[in-house]
């Protein structure tokens, strides 16, 4: 994945990890949902025209204006912390994951 790709980006049901956001203001909304470094955040729907786009991140369902979606950046695989990619390996039951 390039560096410099955002949620914008994603291609439905593709999943990735927020990186950071690149706009102070949108970065405080976000965070309060939780939309955190290192969070995965998966494409579940794009709208008819391509705007607004829906989100699953920290157990729910989100939608972003397309603007929204491009400035926040997403991690490139290989430089995902060592405790994000096991956590989402963690497999209690066949039906629950849990997160440390």
């Amino acid at each position: 994945m390039p560096d410099n790709r955002t949620i914008a980006d994603l291609r439905r049901g593709e999943t990735a990890y927020i990186n950071r956001i690149l706009d102070n203001d949108l970065a405080l909304k976000l965070l309060e949902m939780g939309c955190l470094p290192g969070e995965a955040v998966t494409l579940l729907h794009v709208a008819p025209l391509g705007d607004p786009m829906c989100v699953r991140v920290s157990g729910y369902n989100l939608s972003l204006r397309r603007q929204e979606a491009a400035l926040v950046e997403l991690q490139a695989e290989t430089s995902l912390p060592e405790e994000v990619v096991s956590r989402e390996s963690l497999v209690v039951s066949e039906n629950e994951k849990t997160v440390i």
